[in-house]
């Protein structure tokens, strides 16, 4: 008695196709290993734009720097002097009269 089912090492292709489709199915082999390997995806890809936030800059400190005969009174111009000094008391020193040439003081 032949067995018309095809035994697991034989070669698939070699079969007549009337007996490929009872194995498969009816299905085309490359389609069924090629869903298997990259299957459909079960919803769409949704990409979203990368949130954009503007960069935070912060203004450089605005600086002068102290010429011959400069004064705090002289560079503050209409400000005050004294805050002047405080903000730059580490550069300037103990004395607010002495200031030189070359340093840089905090606006």
């Amino acid at each position: 008695m032949k067995n018309n089912q095809p035994q697991h090492n034989e070669d698939m292709q070699a079969l007549p196709e009337e007996q490929l489709d009872q194995v498969t199915g009816g299905t085309d082999l490359l389609s069924m290993f090629s869903a298997l390997i990259h299957p459909a995806p079960t919803h769409p890809a949704v990409t979203h734009p990368a949130p954009t936030h503007p960069a935070v800059t912060h203004p450089a400190p605005k600086t002068y720097t102290v010429k011959q005969g400069d004064t705090l009174s002289g560079i503050a111009g209409k400000g005050d002097w004294h805050q002047l000094y405080n903000k730059n008391k580490s550069v300037i020193g103990n004395n607010p009269d002495l200031i030189y040439p070359g340093q840089k003081i905090n606006l």
